[in-house]
């Protein structure tokens, strides 16, 4: 309250009382009620105090509450609220002044909600879209019993951002050269006032000046293939629209011709754990040592495996192994435009066994029984708590190239792959694997067995085995090599086939000689070939006291022995009966296979 002559500043209680002291006079009183800042404030009123007054009581009530909006986006309305205890008199104002402008202008507040109890009623006013950031002020005004609440004397401030609202455009890459034909993944980001990312309702893209085509993606138009099979400079534009707010962006491309060198496909694991993934990614230079893209094609093998993830644009990939997969992994990269293919850690000089990604078994204490496989008919049973307490055991396979002083030991002979099984650490004592070994078709009714190679003896140890349709299976209680063996048959030639039977000397593929060898006592037999006449007259050899693997030598097979139908001096021999000698030599003897064959010009 305040005279002529002083201020007299009061404070309620809580129950909102206040009281003055006896002594004021009579007249004319200012008042002014501050209270909390989310109410609608009383302007200020007169209060007349007559001289014969003994006791006055002046009863204010503050019905209206409201939450002032500090902040709204430039692209929506502002909704503005405020709850009355009491029906207002008078109309509710909202009044305000919008972003950049001088004048006030007004909207009358609408009640929208009365509460349960019936004694709150809600009211609402929309202040329409400023569409630019700046400064919004406003006030509410009503009446009372004569009174007026209003905030005129200090307007609510609203900062008004362009959040929402499309500001700016980054199309990525904007100055790019790539290699002439290498797809290149062009995309737009959209964000508002306050940087946020925002996703356009609608891209379109075209060149401007240049060459190429665009592939776009059915279900998102913010991103695109752009492919140009020409050297050139490409310029190209986007177009974007969000709530009717367009922007552009342009980008530039430059195709240039570039071949391709040196390719690596580069990992920091060459091993890891089929619970784990692996990261993949590719280095390509072109003639001139300069680092280049490369239109990549990611592939792997067995497929069954895992499975091999590459990203978006082909740069990277990423290997994830099926849990129950041990072995080896190849991974390929293919460039498209060269055909250029590459593997993962391999090379001409490093054996088959080592190359590629090598996937582990990890075994512990806690396992319970696990089946563990190469995906091609390798399987082994794992018994459960193989492993001591505390101990971490990693289980490795791997299939090394077979040299002939294993594949062929006389004895036996090694039909498909060998399995190199090793452990790091140790097992707990008496374990026992169950091992199956897939069988070749054409090895299939055949004397077959498991066998593991003895260091110390240098030879196959032969294991008992149980034939299953397509597979053998054993029990194993040690880490080593293992493979399926055939017993060898004695020397022998036999299956013997000349085809075709007459032939022409202008065949290019002649006359095959196909047989099956066999031997029980050497590694490789020596074999001799040669064409008589039906006079007994030496003709020609086609081979002499040659070592060969006790194979079969199917015709038309890599392999196999051809007689294109001249003599031992380059003439083509003479229309007629010719005939095949076959011998073949071990330690236990000789055995020869006599063949006729018909030629003809």
């Amino acid at each position: 309250m305040s005279s002529e002559f002083h201020d007299l500043i009061l404070k309620t209680d809580q129950t909102g009382k206040s009281q003055t002291k006896d002594d004021l006079t009579g007249g004319d009183y200012k008042v002014t009620i501050q209270a909390d800042p989310k109410t609608l404030p009383l302007q200020r009123y007169t209060l007349h105090l007559r001289e014969d007054s003994t006791t006055y009581t002046d009863r204010v009530l503050l019905p209206f509450i409201h939450s002032p909006t500090d902040s709204a986006s430039a692209r929506e309305s502002i909704q503005i609220h405020l709850k009355a205890l009491l029906a207002p008199q008078d109309t509710l104002w909202l009044h305000y002044k919008a972003v950049g402008e001088i004048a006030w202008k007004k909207a009358m507040m609408e009640s929208t909600a009365v509460s349960f109890a019936g004694d709150t009623i809600h009211y609402s006013a929309s202040i329409p879209a400023q569409n630019s950031p700046g400064e919004l002020f406003y006030y509410i005004r009503t009446r009372i019993d004569q009174r007026i609440f209003s905030g005129e004397s200090s307007p609510h401030k609203a900062i008004v951002t362009k959040e929402g609202v499309l500001s700016k455009l980054i199309l990525s890459p904007n100055d790019k050269k790539i290699p002439t034909g290498v797809p290149i993944l062009l995309e737009i980001r959209a964000y508002d006032g306050v940087n946020k990312l925002l996703i356009p309702t609608q891209v379109d893209w075209r060149i401007v000046k240049g060459a190429g085509n665009f592939t776009g993606f059915s279900t998102d138009s913010t991103r695109v293939w752009f492919k140009c099979d020409t050297d050139t400079t490409t310029y190209i534009e986007a177009n974007a629209i969000y709530e009717g707010v367009a922007l552009c962006a342009f980008a530039k491309i430059t195709t240039e011709t570039r071949i391709l060198d040196q390719l690596a496909i580069n990992s920091p694991q060459l091993s890891v754990s089929n619970q784990d993934s692996v990261l993949f990614t590719y280095a390509a230079a072109d003639t001139g040592g300069v680092l280049m893209s490369i239109w990549s094609q990611w592939e792997y093998a067995p497929e069954s495996s895992g499975e091999l993830i590459p990203d978006e644009k082909g740069e990277t990939a990423i290997f994830k192994p099926d849990s129950t997969f041990i072995g080896q992994v190849q991974i390929y990269l293919i460039d498209r435009i060269s055909g250029r293919r590459v593997a993962f850690n391999s090379s001409e000089e490093m054996d088959v066994g080592d190359c590629g990604l090598k996937i582990y078994q990890v075994v512990s204490a806690s396992n319970s029984q696990m089946r563990i496989t190469d995906s091609e008919g390798f399987v082994l049973t794992v018994p459960a708590n193989a492993a001591d307490a505390g101990a971490s055991l990693k289980i490795k396979l791997s299939k090394p190239q077979i040299p002939d002083v294993k594949r062929y030991t006389g004895e036996y002979k090694v039909r498909g792959e060998i399995y190199s099984l090793t452990l790091t650490g140790r097992m707990k004592a008496g374990q026992t694997f169950t091992m199956e070994l897939p069988v070749e078709r054409t090895a299939r009714g055949k004397k077959l067995n498991v066998g593991y190679w003895d260091l110390n003896a240098l030879n196959w140890i032969p294991l008992q085995s149980t034939p299953k349709d397509t597979s053998l299976v054993t029990q194993i209680s040690e880490f080593a090599e293992y493979a399926v063996l055939q017993t060898s048959d004695p020397l022998g030639i036999k299956n013997v086939q000349l085809l075709p039977n007459p032939f022409t000397a202008y065949d290019p593929y002649g006359l095959q000689i196909g047989f099956s060898l066999s031997s029980n006592d050497a590694r490789k037999p020596c074999v001799t070939v040669k064409i008589y006449n039906m006079l007994g007259e030496h003709v020609r050899t086609l081979c002499d006291n040659e070592s060969m693997a006790p194979e079969d030598y199917p015709p038309g097979g890599d392999n196999t022995l051809m007689w294109d139908g001249k003599t031992y001096d380059g003439n083509l021999a003479r229309n007629g009966r010719y005939m095949v000698l076959i011998t073949a030599r071990d330690n236990t003897g000789e055995e020869k296979v006599l063949k006729a064959v018909v030629l003809i010009k």
